[in-house]
């Protein structure tokens, strides 16, 4: 779970139908750390369930 911080991470083979080019969570997590915001991810039932705590 902690690669998809990483640029150009992307979903497994398996899930080819995937867009974008692997930059969204990285810029993301760059802006949050500027700010020293708190964030991670989880999995959960319905899916996967980003959070971000802005102080």
């Amino acid at each position: 779970m902690n690669e998809i911080w990483q640029p150009y991470k992307k979903a497994d083979a398996s899930r080819n139908n995937t867009k974008g080019t692997g930059l969204g969570l990285a810029i993301s997590r760059a802006i949050l750390e500027l700010y020293q915001f708190s964030y991670g991810v989880q999995n959960s039932d319905n899916g996967v369930k980003f959070w971000f705590k802005f102080t």
